[in-house]
């Protein structure tokens, strides 16, 4: 009898080995603190970007919806893209037809206390015009969108905010997000809203993205975009990055380029700044 019971908690111990310490042999694995069963949780980084991109909203205000200024509820903004790296392109439109495009700016009240207007709906401005609620509520502005890293949003309300981390860098891949902002100062036009997009002084970042969204819903080719967006707010300069980005960023749309970069003392830069640097050179 003693051999027997020896021989069954051996068999239990075999057993208790076997199992892995769960139910039917099934790992538990902890990670990140909680127990999850089978299988690891792998964080995706394109959705802890899009995660911290989305401006957080204020208690007490649903997120999706624009102010009471707004003539009708707007449809849910298109999301920014999940997948960073790049897709051969769809096939472009024609290009437009040619067109002689404004050489003046709009009137100077427009452009003070760094605040810019660009369209009838669309704003450009520094982080100091962003967080001057006086100006937001002078020009009706209903959204607010950061382009910036370090600078964090003074929450007023009545106003949508979204922020889309990106460092003033020539590396800084904000070629990603011409579309999704484009479509987003699209769709707050459509309701009846007006939109500020600012970054640190609303000269590189701020004027990229809205260049693009020239390019895009007004079918202004690059070179006209910098006319119009420099008539409108004469301190803007992408850096040459963000050149680069816009130049292939045409193409896309239009099949065709209007600005190309060149070899400078300088460096290589948009061709759009060649008579600057020769006058510069001359004195």
């Amino acid at each position: 009898m003693a051999g027997d019971q020896r021989q069954q908690q051996g068999t239990e111990g075999a057993r208790k080995e076997g199992g892995g310490g769960g139910a039917d042999g099934v790992v538990v694995v902890v990670v990140r603190g909680q127990a999850q069963q089978g299988k690891e949780e792998v964080e995706d980084p394109c959705q802890r970007l899009r995660s911290t991109a989305v401006g957080r909203v204020p208690p007490n205000r649903p997120r999706d919806t624009l102010p009471a200024a707004s003539m009708a509820t707007p449809p849910r903004p298109p999301p920014l893209p999940e997948d960073p790296s790049p897709s051969p392109p769809p096939r472009p439109p024609p290009p437009p037809p040619p067109r002689a495009v404004p050489t003046e700016a709009l009137p100077q009240p427009f452009r003070s206390r760094g605040l810019s207007q660009l369209t009838s709906n669309l704003y450009i401005g520094n982080a100091m015009a962003a967080n001057n609620r006086y100006l937001l509520t002078t020009h009706r502005i209903t959204t607010v969108i950061n382009i910036s890293v370090e600078i964090v949003n003074t929450f007023i309300d009545n106003i949508q905010y979204v922020k889309i981390p990106v460092h003033d860098s020539p590396r800084a891949r904000i070629g990603y997000f011409f579309d999704a902002i484009a479509d987003y100062v699209h769709v707050v036009a459509l309701c009846q809203g007006r939109t500020l997009v600012h970054c640190h002084a609303g000269i590189s970042r701020s004027s990229t993205v809205c260049m693009a969204y020239l390019m895009k819903y007004h079918a202004l080719t690059l070179h006209e975009a910098h006319i119009w967006t420099r008539a409108c707010r004469p301190v803007i300069r992408p850096n040459n990055g963000f050149w680069e980005q816009l130049i292939e960023y045409e193409f896309k749309l239009f099949a065709r380029n209007t600005v190309r970069m060149i070899d400078s003392p300088l460096g290589r830069i948009p061709d759009e700044y060649q008579k600057e640097l020769q006058l510069m050179m001359f004195l």
